[in-house]
């Protein structure tokens, strides 16, 4: 079952029931700018696979998404062959991840990473299927898309062999899918020689808070908003760790900071939901 997490502005990136592991990659996230794929019906899509996101393409797109992407292909289709054309796909390709148009976002993201190759594109298409991952119920579906996935984060550690977030990127599609093992193994020796990297700390904290290792996790969204003070996701896994370990007063106090940081009205409504019912235990 998933955390029960702030119901806004949650991501990744932040789960499909297959397995833990599959569970523990989609796990949702406080803060992600397309919500790590759950504001609204984004929310929604945490919990419905690849059905939502496809439907939200085919069939949910409104009249306005409609007319905003024809803008878009519009303004792409007067520069192609210019230098603006890739310019113009990256806009789209932000409308898309934005909007929560997964499938849309994917094939664009590939399409990039053939016409424009380089580090930036194959991190985007990797990222975009990572985000389908995260919506993958199905276990034949998921391994398809961490492949995918999996297969453009290493073409951007080709060009960049000491990007250690691509590498931690690359460790959870391994998470995800039926080499779970693997791929924590490869999270933990990028925070062993980038303790920096809020990426693979955080990660690292999901998977500690998942498996009931608390204390571990706690540790992990210290390292978090240590690195980054302005986590919302750090402080608020932070306090649910330290709830979990009766540490109430700590716990309050990162649930106070999350609150301070957000400026999602909903959001701040569930953060104070949890902080009301951590006071009145």
């Amino acid at each position: 079952m998933p955390l029960p997490l702030v119901q806004k502005k949650i991501i990744i990136t932040t789960i499909a029931s297959v397995a833990l592991v599959v569970l523990l990659y989609n796990l949702p996230k406080v803060v992600v700018q397309q919500s790590e794929a759950t504001d609204k019906g984004k929310t929604n899509n945490l919990g419905s696979g690849e059905s939502s996101s496809q439907n939200q393409d085919s069939h949910g797109v409104t009249e306005g998404l409609n007319d905003s992407v024809g803008y878009f292909r519009e303004s792409i289709a007067k520069v192609k062959g210019t230098a603006s054309e890739l310019v113009e796909k990256q806009r789209l390709l932000s409308f898309y991840k934005v909007n929560n148009m997964a499938d849309s976002a994917a094939s664009l993201a590939a399409g990039l990473a053939k016409d424009f190759p380089g580090k930036v594109s194959y991190v985007a298409a990797g990222d975009a299927y990572s985000d389908l991952l995260s919506l993958s119920l199905k276990k034949e579906s998921a391994q398809i898309n961490a492949e995918k996935a999996r297969s453009y984060f290493e073409k951007a550690l080709q060009v960049d062999p000491a990007d250690n977030t691509v590498k931690a990127k690359i460790a959870m599609t391994y998470i995800s899918t039926d080499k779970p093992m693997e791929g924590i193994l490869m999270l933990r020796e990028v925070a062993e020689n980038e303790p920096n990297n809020e990426f693979a700390q955080y990660n690292l904290g999901i998977f500690s808070f998942q498996t009931g290792q608390y204390g571990k996790a706690a540790k992990r969204f210290e390292e978090v908003v240590r690195i980054n003070p302005v986590s919302v996701n750090g402080y608020y896994y932070l306090g649910l760790s330290q709830a979990k370990l009766n540490l109430k007063k700590e716990a309050v106090s990162s649930f106070e900071k999350a609150l301070k940081l957000e400026s999602d009205p909903e959001t701040k409504e569930t953060i104070e939901m949890q902080l009301k019912e951590l006071l009145n235990q």
